[in-house]
């Protein structure tokens, strides 16, 4: 703010500016939709509802607090000052996320068959990291986890690790893939256990998701599991497998996670990071000898619905930040802060006139920490989040013989639907390639700007 100038001048100055742009706004929506009406009822419709989600509107009228905005202002000194600590993922993918749409990077060309109307939309990102562009990508790993299943009954188990190991899986990455390896040997080794299983070389099959946070952004790794309640063997017959004994699953998945991160810091930590880690992992043997780490799995009858929610939730987690922006409450750029909420998992199923009830937290950081706290679950490239395993992996040659729990017309179907048209008129509720003449806006190869190695298109 300017020293001594009073309030009044400030608020018109204000003022002023928002309603040129107002003014602006409303006369290219007026011209509009006078096009619009001119070309029939269902045109005017059209354009008003695409006017109505412009960019424009959208920006005067959408408060919500984007972390988009917030990159943007505090990356360059952020990065300046963690430089050395930096993955190479972490900085292309947030990079990535702060230039998605921006024309400069390159754009497509949609030009009326009809008039010289054109649009141009920005090319996406494709960052993990991206609020903007990660419901399509959850949207296709929900698709293409659900075309796998078979039609059978599905637990969900969540597998868990003792707090005092979080800390390693960050200094040393490697040790997420030793957490999918002890999952799957826990499931296989306690799910099949009988001599048939083992002469017929029986598998279970599921679906292994990694989720790195907790609500409270707090570190906090553990495996997703949809489990198909069934086990084939070599003549590809599908066999009921219903019953798993928990207690046995919480002992080997402690032991098994515990030796496999033993043999890798071994191996590949510093002495006295190993050292540490042996001193937790006596530790935690004793104090958890009886009844291993805590795995969640209850058993219900998972229908076409419970199966979709399931793979919805978990696609969701590796296609969007650690934060989704509609929790952010505020960003202060004069004291350099962030303020977020959280509901804590301990409230789930608790009414909120329990005692023990916490309600929504809400919690103050500054940005540098909020930055580090988000960043910080970005996988590194090439890692997969989403693991198949059993006779769900693309490598078995086992063929269930069981139809899907999909149809293949149906994926197709469900696949069409995330094509760019059909999206924005789900979505919107309008055709973004009907022209306000009643054209059709047309892709423009001569007029689009597909950089690839600096050339023009």
């Amino acid at each position: 703010m300017v020293t001594g100038c009073p309030f009044f001048l400030i608020f018109a100055l204000w003022y002023n500016i928002n309603m040129e742009k107002t003014n602006y706004i409303l006369n290219k929506y007026t011209y509009n939709l006078m096009l619009a009406k001119s070309a029939g009822h269902d045109v005017y419709v059209n354009e008003f509802k695409k006017l109505s989600n412009s960019y424009d509107v959208r920006e005067k009228f959408d408060y919500r607090f984007k972390l988009k905005d917030l990159f943007k202002e505090y990356w360059p000194s952020f990065k300046e000052l963690h430089i050395n600590n930096l993955r190479p993922s972490v900085i292309d993918n947030v990079e990535k996320m702060i230039n998605c749409k921006d024309l400069s990077n390159g754009y497509l060309c949609y030009s009326c068959n009809k008039c010289d109307n054109y649009h141009l939309t920005g090319l996406s990102c494709n960052s993990r990291f991206c609020s903007t562009c990660g419901k399509k990508y959850r949207d296709e790993r929900s698709i293409e986890i659900q075309s796998k299943l078979i039609d059978v009954s599905h637990r969900h188990f969540v597998f868990t690790v003792a707090k005092e190991l979080r800390v390693y899986f960050f200094t040393h990455r490697e040790l997420f893939n030793t957490l999918f390896d002890a999952v799957n040997d826990t499931l296989t080794s306690v799910g099949l256990t009988s001599k048939k299983d083992i002469k017929n070389k029986t598998k279970l099959g599921f679906v292994a998701f990694l989720h790195t946070y907790g609500r409270d952004l707090k570190a906090n790794p553990h495996i997703h599991v949809l489990l198909a309640e069934a086990k084939v063997g070599l003549d590809n017959k599908v066999l009921k497998c219903e019953y798993f004994h928990f207690d046995k699953l919480r002992k080997h998945f402690m032991y098994s996670l515990l030796n496999k991160m033993d043999r890798y810091l071994k191996a590949n930590a510093t002495y006295n990071d190993y050292w540490k880690f042996a001193n937790d992992k006596r530790y935690l043997i004793n104090e958890y000898k009886d009844v291993g780490f805590y795995i969640y799995g209850p058993k219900n009858n998972s229908k076409m619905k419970d199966i979709k929610e399931v793979a919805n939730y978990i696609a969701r987690y590796g296609s969007h930040p650690a934060i989704s922006e509609s929790r952010i409450e505020n960003f202060d750029y004069i004291n350099d802060t962030v303020t977020y909420k959280f509901d804590p998992h301990e409230d789930d199923g608790l009414d909120e006139n329990d005692l023990n009830f916490s309600g929504t937290q809400i919690v103050t950081l500054n940005v540098y920490d909020f930055m580090i706290k988000l960043i910080r679950h970005i996988p590194d490239k090439g890692f997969n989040l989403i693991r198949y395993f059993g006779f769900y992996s693309n490598k078995t040659n086992l063929k269930p013989k069981r139809v899907k729990l999909l149809k293949l017309f149906k994926v197709k179907v469900l696949k069409e639907a995330l094509r760019f048209k059909k999206l924005i008129l789900s979505k919107f509720g309008f055709d973004l390639f009907k022209c306000r003449c009643g054209g059709t806006l047309e892709l423009n190869y001569e007029l689009s700007y597909l950089p690839m190695k600096g050339a023009l298109f």
